[in-house]
């Protein structure tokens, strides 16, 4: 009877963990623990089975042999497989995750390198280009071409979807307007709509994209927000600021958001140039800042350990 020897399973676990590296303290734990356990019910069933084959060999009952051997070995299978199942259930969850992590950092970075694509050919930044009717399409809204997004009548952060989806740099159509109609104080409502007039996540549906230069209070002391002007926000926008239209749901889980945030940043919720923050909820990081709140924290903050949709994502755009 082959017993594997105890390299085998060290192996095993170095093979798990570089292919999972995203797997916590907690789970590799428990991992270890599930294939020692196996190692050594390995070990044990292979003992009883040298055994009896040998005392079934004294007497020679060729029949209860294969028997008794039989139900041991399948013994042996049902363990290996729950165990195989065990950490399949363990590292699933993480995977998809990590999955998901990388591939909201394809598309996140996506839309960044496609500001920049505008930004080069054009001269100025999507919505704000007030050449846009002339050099792109007469039935486009020209920007007052400032340099960054003005929160008035002029929707410059919806438009400019609208200027690069004209430009051929996006495939999809926007409206490039507020999608509320109500007029308060001298300017429409400002309310995005995921698919309408801001771009939907094809990894979380139920939220979009946003672009603009009002920097948020949690943010506004961030040392790399100081010297830039430009934002790339992403959140859920069943409830959102009439004034400028930046929604108050997060839209990422605090687990996802600091695989994304260590991938691409210092891992760190108010540091760097990619920002979790918390949404009306606190459900995003330790600081109790969210976006109803609006101030700065000075304390350090990790991102809490959580399930729940409550993280606000923004990324610094440090070319402009």
């Amino acid at each position: 009877m082959f017993v594997p020897s105890f390299s085998v399973f060290t192996f095993v676990i170095k093979s798990l963990l570089s292919y999972f590296p995203q797997l916590d303290k907690k789970i590799i734990k428990i991992i270890i623990l599930i294939v020692i356990f196996s190692f050594i019910a390995y070990i044990k069933i292979s003992t009883i089975i040298v055994n009896s084959k040998r005392v079934i060999m004294n007497i020679k009952v060729k029949r209860k042999i294969k028997k008794a051997f039989t139900l041991i070995e399948m013994t042996v299978v049902i363990i290996i497989i729950a165990t195989l199942i065990s950490i399949a259930a363990i590292t699933g969850s993480a995977f998809i995750d990590n999955g998901k992590a990388q591939s909201f950092i394809y598309e996140l970075t996506g839309y960044r390198q496609n500001i920049k694509k505008f930004y080069d050919t054009y001269h100025a930044l999507p919505g704000d280009f007030n050449g846009a009717s002339s050099d792109i399409n007469a039935y486009l809204m020209n920007g007052n071409g400032n340099g960054k997004y003005d929160i008035d009548i002029s929707n410059e952060c919806y438009s400019a979807w609208q200027h690069m989806s004209y430009a051929g740099i996006l495939p999809e159509k926007f409206v490039g307007t507020s999608v509320s109609k109500e007029f308060v104080g001298g300017r429409f409502i400002q309310q995005s709509k995921p698919g309408v007039n801001v771009p939907r996540s094809k990894i979380f549906p139920n939220a979009g994209y946003r672009i603009g230069s009002n920097i948020p209070n949690e943010i506004s002391q961030n040392s790399i927000m100081g010297k830039y002007n430009i934002i790339l926000e992403f959140m859920q926008y069943d409830s959102f600021d009439e004034m400028t239209g930046r929604g108050k749901n997060g839209a990422i889980n605090p687990i996802i958001m600091q695989n994304i945030d260590t991938k691409i940043d210092d891992g760190k919720p108010i540091d760097g140039f990619l920002v979790g923050l918390n949404d009306a909820n606190n459900l995003c990081n330790l600081s109790t800042s969210n976006v109803n709140l609006g101030f700065y924290s000075t304390s350090p903050v990790t991102y809490l350990d959580s399930k729940e949709e409550g993280c606000i994502v923004s990324l610094i755009l440090n070319e402009y």
